[in-house]
């Protein structure tokens, strides 16, 4: 059903209600409009229509978002999942409301949710990642919470750099590149002006993102100089912190930048480099091969004037005077999401050469010998085939260098910021493939937006369903300001329930490598 909110700047709004008419949705809210590509979006002050029963485009982007309504093998949707892409009408945010606060006097704190994908693809608008459940569950124990969940500028579109564009940005008085950061920037600012009109306390606003969304938070947290002061007093980390990605110099950004010109110039759209970037039609970049499988953000020295390596992530978290706490963790087997992109590197140790280099600075390359030896392999043949468990060990190590020893490091440095460590170490028991029963990456979603107990050909055990709620709990109470658990713990989610041990403890009963993630970020 839908239903008509008149909200008290921006007047009428028709949203849907679900979860039964407990929560109230308004989808696709264009927070910002985009002047040309290369362009720094710009704040909207003003609705651009009245509707919002349907979900907005993402930013254009390869075919990877096409689905059949399963993610990871769980049902999420009755329908396929295939939202339209749209280069110029992607940043648009999603509001989800208990319909009781939309008229309450007393205004909730907002969870504002930035979605995954690498900087290559991804968005917030589709049934995996709708929010409702998760309010509602918010509403049902009184802990009501608004959610938003926002789009921004990827890939190409969102993480261009180049001496080319920052002529062309210092033409027009603006900073060139971070697009999707400063993207993420304006609704941030969006949410500010407008979120009290939907009941929502633009005080107390939690960032949580996943994956490339936790690196996004986190890099704004390391930020040298913000357009806005504070945009959000807590953060959630899921599977990623700043140096995850890492912020790479104009020389990387320019390579990445003429390659893709000179693909674009052998169509004979144009002769020139900067104009065939600008106007190659966005719905064809992703047709011509070779493009590349990620995108970083870039050191333009105005947000960003250094590498945010693990270790330049932990010492501006210490200087950090805005944030006042942080819940921070990763998934158990978070490899075996990423197994294919061993074999995308020329050697079998490629990963880790880069990786290492991007997420702990050039010296950390000469540890690679020792790291192997910490994880149980004395020698990987630099090409051709690996061996089962030698292949199992990259894997693992490729998570380890990714996701758990930067978390690791993060949460054993001493910050301003009150943290929070949890592992999510539930398994897969839905996907009929190689993710079966294993506690991949972005598991961890599934369990949080409370779609574990709305699988129709499944029959669920009791764990599954409480393990969902627990998650689910744990996060809002977090937005509600509540400590999950002291500093000096960490929260494991195995079984039904966040069970809280000591380092020790996780150690004897997980299995957790930390040795070699020690030894990764050099602790």
């Amino acid at each position: 059903m839908s239903m008509v909110f008149t909200h008290k700047q921006l007047g009428e709004m028709e949203g849907v209600e679900l979860c039964e008419g407990r929560v109230v949705q308004f989808r696709a809210i264009q927070f910002a409009t985009i002047p040309g590509r290369f362009r720094q979006s710009q704040l909207c002050t003003k609705l651009l229509k009245h509707d919002f029963r349907e979900y907005g485009a993402v930013c254009p982007q390869p075919p990877m978002m096409e689905g059949t309504g399963t993610v990871f093998g769980a049902r999420v949707s009755d329908s396929p999942m295939k939202p339209k892409q749209d280069e110029y009408e992607c940043l648009n945010l999603t509001v989800t409301v208990p319909f009781k606060a939309l008229s309450s006097d007393e205004s909730v704190p907002v969870l504002v949710y930035i979605h995954g994908g690498g900087f290559l693809f991804g968005g917030a608008n589709s049934e995996f990642e709708n929010t409702a459940k998760l309010v509602d569950l918010s509403d049902s124990i009184g802990k009501p919470i608004i959610c938003v969940a926002i789009q921004y500028r990827m890939n190409y579109f969102g993480f261009a750099y180049s001496k080319e564009l920052i002529d062309y940005a210092t033409k027009l008085d603006e900073p060139a590149g971070n697009y999707g950061i400063r993207d993420v920037l304006t609704a941030f600012n969006w949410i500010r002006k407008f979120i009290d009109g939907f009941g929502g306390d633009a005080r107390k606003v939690t960032a949580c993102g996943e994956s490339a969304g936790a690196v996004v938070i986190s890099s704004i947290i390391c930020a040298d100089n913000l357009p806005m002061e504070r945009p959000f007093s807590r953060a959630i980390l899921q599977s990623g912190i700043a140096s995850t990605s890492g912020a790479r110099p104009l020389e990387c950004h320019q390579e990445i930048f003429d390659n893709a010109a000179k693909r674009f110039l052998r169509t004979g759209f144009s002769q020139d480099k900067l104009t065939v970037m600008q106007e190659y039609p966005a719905n064809d970049i992703f047709k011509l091969e070779g493009n590349p499988d990620e995108f970083d953000l870039a050191i333009d020295n105005i947000l960003f004037d250094s590498p945010l390596t693990t270790s330049e992530v932990c010492k501006r978290m210490q200087e950090c005077q805005w944030v006042d706490a942080f819940l921070a963790g990763d998934n158990k087997d978070e490899g075996a999401l990423f197994a294919d992109m061993i074999s995308g590197y020329d050697t079998n140790t490629g990963f880790l050469n880069h990786h290492l280099f991007v997420g702990f600075g050039a010296e950390s390359v000469s540890r690679i010998p020792n790291i192997l030896a910490t994880a149980g392999v004395e020698f990987v043949p630099l090409t051709g085939k690996v061996s089962d468990r030698e292949e199992q060990v990259l894997i693992t190590l490729l998570a380890g260098v990714m996701f758990h020893a930067p978390v690791y490091a993060l949460m054993h440095c001493s910050t301003n910021i009150k943290g929070y460590y949890y592992h999510f170490d539930r398994v897969n028991n839905f996907a009929n493939n190689g993710l079966h029963g294993t506690s991949h990456h972005a598991l961890e979603l599934l369990y949080l937006f409370q779609h574990i107990s709305f699988q129709p050909d499944v029959e669920l055990r009791a764990d599954e369903v409480a393990a969902q709620e627990s998650l689910g709990k744990t996060w809002i109470e977090f937005v509600h300001g509540l400590e999950p658990w002291a500093h000096d713990m960490v929260g494991v989610l195995d079984k039904n329930h966040f069970e809280i041990l000591t380092e020790r403890e996780d150690i004897e009963r997980h299995g957790r490598q930390v040795q070699v993630w020690k030894v990764i970020a050099s602790l």
